[in-house]
Parts: C-alpha cells; structure tokens; sequence
C-alpha cells in the first residue's frame, strides 16, 4: 500500500456523495496502490447508505469506519489508526471536481523528502519551505 487517503465525515450525506463521485474521477499512476479511510464520525443521516452505495460501485477502494466519539480529532485519530500506507493524505467531505485535482499528482510538487509539504488542490506550500 503506497498511499492511504482520510476522509472523515458527520452528517453530510450529500456533499459526501459529491465527493466520492469526484475521487471516483481521479486518473491515477500506475502502480499506485491506494485506499480510502472514510471515517463517519457518529452521523445520524445518511452517510452509511452513502458510503455503502459507493463500496457497490466498487470504483474506489474505500473502507468504512466508524468511529462513535464526536469531534474532528477523534475522527482523524482513527482514521490514522486505521491506515495501511505509510503515506498518509487527507480530504474533506466537501471536496468536489472544482477543489479535487484530476489526477494524483497535478495539484502540486511532488515530495522527494520529508522536508518538502504535500499539496493538492488549492492548498498553498508554507513559504518558508519552498
């Protein structure tokens, strides 16, 4: 497993919805082995039906995990637990085809060493590491 992307998610259905459709979009280099850590932290809508829905499009290699304790760093800390990939990304459950790049990759440098940051979409480098 190269990369483990973390997605995690509380009661927006919807916009998740939209944004697995757009990592479903992504053209990926070959030989890169990936999943998706989606964590659903404690929704009460319809993000499991979601997620399930998209698991049967069988497009994504996406895992579902619960995770019962509210707050975005609970949810974050099982995503990372849950992981596979020494590489870790992560996304949000309202990133679309207008924030997701088409393809792993274009939204940024590539990272040769631990010193340079990661970016895709419209994140920024930090300046005083470029």
């Amino acid at each position: 497993m190269n990369l483990s992307v973390i997605l995690c998610t509380y009661n927006r259905a919807t916009l998740l919805e939209k944004a697995l459709r757009s990592l479903e979009q992504i053209r990926q280099p070959a030989g890169l082995a990936w999943e998706l850590v989606l964590v659903d932290n404690n929704s009460s809508d319809d993000t499991k039906a979601v997620v399930d829905a998209a698991i049967r499009r069988g497009t994504l290699p996406c895992r579902y995990v619960f995770e019962p304790r509210q707050g975005k760093s609970n949810a974050l800390n099982t995503g990372i637990a849950q992981a596979k990939a020494d590489v870790l990304a992560f996304t949000d459950d309202d990133a679309n085809r207008s924030t997701t790049p088409s393809a792993w990759g274009s939204g940024g440098r590539s990272c040769r060493s631990g010193r340079r940051p990661a970016r895709a979409g419209t994140s920024r480098p930090d300046p005083m590491h470029s």
